[in-house]
């Protein structure tokens, strides 16, 4: 079947065409010296779509792009600008400041400047009925699966545990303070449209940062419908509306996914059905966003996902009877500011999530309820030309109710600063503070210093030191846990070289070298039932990256891929740290005509070892997926093929939980441009 899948793409490449109109182009904006622009105005007249740029000046606009198009940007205090796309889906777009006039100068690429460098990735169609094939985009970056569709899904990013990568959507941050990490199968696939790899410092987004920040924006206002079915039961529907008023807006969104998700696995010498993998998932999202004059953009989001699951447990503790409701709800509401020579931005966020255990299996039965609301004001502003000073003022509260680890709260304010000192064109020196305070529970400090260099042809070199932490989660604390836990200290020292080509093609090489202590590690008494939390380990990662994209001349495809060398060390019994692959690799070759579609992604996971030392196999994670897009009254439909585990491969991240075999799935859509 996959021969004549990939025999199927071939013919459907000869015959399509080899230029297309974009339906989306993503951008930053920044001032001759790198400086990004946020707040500013991106206007599409053709469409009449419109964005506002971000904090670190990034837009993103959906619409019916010509190659001839052009947009237009305005921002109080800088000449407004029309730029020509010319085909470009990526593009970087330089403002001149009021009232001086200077030559524009337009640098196209990876969205980099000596302020900020960071990655986006955006969702390809297949992306929508995939668990993985988004994310293992991203360079370092491992997720681990408790094996089907229904099982809880982790990050680790650079061999990192789950809870020390920060993971926000639309800025609502989705860290669980029960156990201080975050479980994607609790965002629809469908939801995601962007993924921003966030630099570090995480100075302003304090414990949990650790090893980065991935930010992640929800559907794009589009207004579309889909329904998908496939292998193992699965099937999805979702649509969306958006209108438009002037600079007002609203997107609603709403969908459903289920998955019976029994699948064979092979228990000794025996195949036997994986039972109890159902899923079921119930959506809606709500935006509203809109510019009330030349300064002031204002942005509000519901989210609320409801999911109902079985728990399959292990190959080797099977628990066909255990079942899992789970529920989440996000809000945010942003109100951002433009001023001539910076912004600030108050953004209030609220999660609320409620999860009941229910396993007859282990006569267990609880219930957690879990409340994290939230306000951080950021002040953006540059006092003379060459000095860029950001703060971060930021309230939390976080509490637990639950039948487990009782009920507790936990409030802690935070202050961070942040100088961007340019003294000449090509050099910045970046130096940040954070104080975080946490009454009857910590203070802490952390800090970071990097210095960039650019040079003549576009290469950046960057060097950084600085220091991150995770505060202890509720279950740490309370669930038979230990009330004096200290937080787990980080600190690092990292060296990058990166350098643009032309049409969003880069190269980057990254070295991180990060030693941790006081890692919190459960252990058994000396009766082996009873297990608690202590601060004992002490771990060292190194890893070197290397993440780049470029066109094949000869073929009309785009490449993009990374490898991850990594080296990690348990300094207490001086072993590679467990379920922490030695290699990560990903390859793609992405295709894109006028009415056709193509991709294939090869995901490589090294050697690694378990908890009880035993060492698990390498695999390789291959999807694939097909596209027919005609357009249709100006609008786009889609009908898309997605082969997923291509090779058949015996997947486990975790040991005792297998992913499916090879699955297909067959996607309908249609797009309103």
């Amino acid at each position: 079947m996959l021969r004549n899948t990939l025999q199927l793409s071939g013919i459907f490449l000869i015959f399509s065409f080899l230029s297309s109109n974009p339906v989306s182009v993503t951008g930053q904006i920044t001032d001759h010296r790198g400086f990004p622009i946020p707040f500013a105005v991106v206007e599409h007249p053709h469409s009449g779509k419109w964005s506002v740029s971000d904090e670190n000046g990034f837009f993103y606009l959906w619409g019916d792009f010509k190659n001839s198009d052009k947009l237009f940007i305005s921002r109080i205090g800088y000449e407004p600008e029309n730029f020509s796309l010319e085909g470009r889906t990526v593009v970087q777009i330089l403002l001149n400041k009021h009232p001086v006039s200077i030559e524009p100068v337009l640098v196209e690429g990876k969205l980099t400047s000596p302020n900020v460098t960071s990655y986006t990735f955006v969702q390809q169609y297949s992306d929508k009925h995939s668990t993985h094939s988004h994310m293992d985009r991203i360079p370092g970056l491992q997720i681990r699966s408790y094996g089907s569709f229904s099982g809880n899904r982790s990050l680790s990013l650079n061999g990192g545990p789950g809870n020390h990568t920060k993971v926000l959507l639309d800025g609502v941050d989705l860290t669980s303070p029960q156990n201080g990490a975050t479980d994607l199968s609790l965002i629809p696939l469908a939801l995601v449209d962007q993924i921003t790899t966030l630099p570090l410092p995480g100075v302003f987004f304090g414990s949990g940062a650790i090893d980065g920040i991935l930010s992640m924006s929800s559907w794009p206002d589009e207004t579309s419908v889909s329904l998908s079915g496939g292998s193992y039961g699965y099937r999805a529907a979702d649509f969306g509306l958006e209108k438009s008023f002037g600079f007002w807006a609203y997107h609603i969104g709403a969908g459903k996914t289920e998955d019976t998700g029994n699948y064979p696995v092979k228990i000794g010498d025996n195949m036997v059905n994986r039972e109890n993998n159902y899923f079921s998932q119930d959506w809606g999202k709500l935006q509203i966003r809109g510019i009330i004059n030349k300064r002031i953009s204002i942005s509000a989001v519901t989210i609320m996902t409801d999911q109902h699951r079985g728990v399959a447990g292990s190959l080797d503790d099977l628990t066909p009877k255990t079942n899992k409701d789970d529920k989440l709800f996000l809000q945010s509401v942003s109100l951002g500011y433009a001023l001539s020579e910076g912004y600030m931005k108050l953004q209030i966020s609220h999660r609320k999530s409620n999860e009941i255990y229910d396993s007859p299996e282990r006569s267990t039965y609880s219930k957690h309820h879990l409340l994290t609301d939230g306000a951080k004001f950021t002040l953006s502003t540059q006092s003379i030309p060459s000095l860029y000073f950001q703060s971060s003022s930021e309230w939390k509260k976080e509490s637990i109710n639950s039948t487990d680890a009782g009920i507790h709260k936990r409030n802690t304010i935070s202050q961070a600063f942040r100088i961007i000192w340019s003294p000449i064109q090509k050099l910045s020196i970046t130096p940040a503070i954070r104080l975080d305070h946490a009454k009857d529970f910590y203070s802490e400090a952390t800090y970071d210093l990097k210095i960039s260099v650019i040079s003549l042809k576009g290469s950046e070199f960057s060097t950084e030191i600085g220091t991150n932490y995770q505060h202890p989660s509720f279950n740490d604390l309370y669930w038979n846990g230990n009330p004096e836990l200290k937080p787990e200290y980080s600190d690092y020292r990292k060296v990058k070289w990166d350098h643009t080509f032309d049409q969003g093609n880069f190269l980057s090489v990254t070295y991180i070298d990060r030693k941790s202590r006081d890692l919190i590690q459960w252990i058994p008494d000396e009766t082996g039932w009873v297990w608690q939390p202590f601060n004992l380990a002490k771990t060292r990662r190194q890893n070197v990256t290397i993440f780049g994209k470029a066109p094949l001349k000869v073929l009309p495809f785009s490449f993009q891929g990374h490898f991850t060398l990594l080296k990690t060390l348990d300094e207490e019994d001086l072993k590679p740290l467990p379920y922490t692959p030695d290699q990560i690799g990903n390859i793609g070759l992405h295709f894109k005509g006028k009415e056709i579609g193509w991709s294939i992604q090869l995901q490589y996971t090294g050697e690694r070892r378990d908890n009880t030392d035993k060492l698990m196999d390498s695999f390789i994670r291959g999807s694939s997926s097909l596209s027919y897009r005609p357009p249709i009254y100006r609008n786009r439909f889609d009908v898309t093929l997605i082969v997923e585990n291509l090779l058949e491969e015996n997947i486990q991240t975790i040991p005792g939980y297998p992913e499916p075999g090879r699955t297909f799935k067959l996607s309908l859509g249609y797009t309103q441009l």
